[in-house]
């Protein structure tokens, strides 16, 4: 019974503690996303991941608060931007693309290319691969 009160106090200091300092880290957020709607999610997954902190006892009230805060942030945030590259890049397909750069066969300058051989050499290319 006395873990949980224990508990229940760190958690309140914690509280207290993200609303003394919510503003400072919803700029610390910001400043690396540059979205605000998205800066506000990635706050809210910080408190979260904050208080699993304290429940999981790897939160030391005696650690600088504001800093601890402030590297769950800036970590939350750099995860949001690795994952939303990593979906970038999956549904980014290059091969859609150049054939329909292949397709179009306008060329602005007619210098004599055969975009028939170009294409069929990309397409061996892109097989091998």
């Amino acid at each position: 019974m006395n873990k949980n009160i224990e508990s229940r106090n760190k958690e309140e200091n914690l509280l207290d503690t993200m609303t003394t300092y919510s503003s400072f880290l919803l700029g610390v957020i910001y400043n690396i996303i540059r979205d605000r709607e998205t800066a506000k999610d990635i706050l809210q997954n910080t408190y979260v991941k904050a208080v699993k902190a304290v429940q999981n006892n790897r939160y030391c009230e005696e650690d600088r608060p504001k800093a601890r805060l402030a590297k769950i942030a800036k970590n939350e945030s750099i995860s949001y931007l690795r994952e939303r590259r990593i979906h970038a890049i999956h549904d980014y397909h290059p091969a859609d693309q150049l054939s329909e750069w292949l397709t179009d066969t306008s060329c602005p300058l007619d210098i004599g290319i055969d975009y028939g051989d170009i294409q069929h050499a990309i397409a061996e290319v892109v097989a091998k691969q």
